[in-house]
């Protein structure tokens, strides 16, 4: 069992580095990124997701068998509601110029409404990964401690090596990414594996996460320009 599940998280690893390095090397250096290549990065990452969701087909489809029409509307809602704060952070909070400057592989910091159609993309592979790293443990484990403990060391050393892989990144985004992957350990399992449709809530938690953090950043430069 041990051996088999050390296989299963060595797939998952090669296919989670695969995609990033990609992304942020030869199709960063042709300008694909959030932003600038809209479209392209979109369909790059749903792509990705579908390709896994392919090969992975027996793992992810028992997952979404429990949806439901209510949770389509959680994801229209969750789409409305950054849009919403988008516009909010726009008309009320200083853009922290020198902040973005200062980190431009930080493309959440911009609010940009591009970045918004691009990352909800990108989330969706991600989400797709954590559904199979978790599908993947249970199977082998069949507990849920034992899933929440896998999926963290997973996640962690999924998000450990980005800052040397993707180029330099502040200590505090990178510090914050890891703390957030850490507790994501203590959420995603049991909502994914105890709620019906729970990858649903997951993406949305996950979709929100930015766009809050984004807020908090824009607001913390608006009070540092008042005083």
């Amino acid at each position: 069992m041990i051996y088999r599940l050390a296989a299963d998280i060595g797939i998952w690893l090669v296919i989670w580095f695969g995609v990033w390095r990609l992304f942020y090397g030869p199709l960063a250096t042709r300008r694909i990124n959030y932003v600038d290549r809209t479209l392209w990065t979109s369909l790059y990452f749903i792509s990705a997701a579908g390709l896994v969701v392919w090969f992975f087909k027996n793992k992810l489809v028992p997952f979404a068998i429990s949806l439901t029409p209510a949770h389509f509307v959680v994801l229209t809602l969750t789409v409305l509601s950054q849009i919403l704060l988008y516009r909010l952070a726009h008309g009320r909070f200083a853009r922290p110029v020198q902040l973005i400057a200062d980190n431009p592989r930080e493309m959440f910091l911009t609010l940009d409404y591009r970045y918004l159609v691009s990352k909800s993309f990108e989330v969706l592979f991600q989400q797709v990964m954590v559904v199979l790293i978790v599908a993947m443990v249970w199977e082998r484990t069949g507990t849920l401690p034992g899933t929440m403990i896998a999926f963290a060391l997973v996640f962690a050393i999924g998000h450990l090596p980005m800052v040397r892989l993707f180029g330099e990144q502040n200590r505090l985004f990178a510090s914050i990414y890891l703390v957030a992957a850490l507790t994501s350990a203590v959420v995603f399992p049991v909502v994914i594996l105890k709620v019906d449709g729970g990858f649903v809530y997951t993406y949305a938690m996950h979709s929100l996460f930015f766009t809050l953090l984004a807020m908090w950043f824009w607001r913390g430069n608006s009070r540092r320009s008042k005083s």
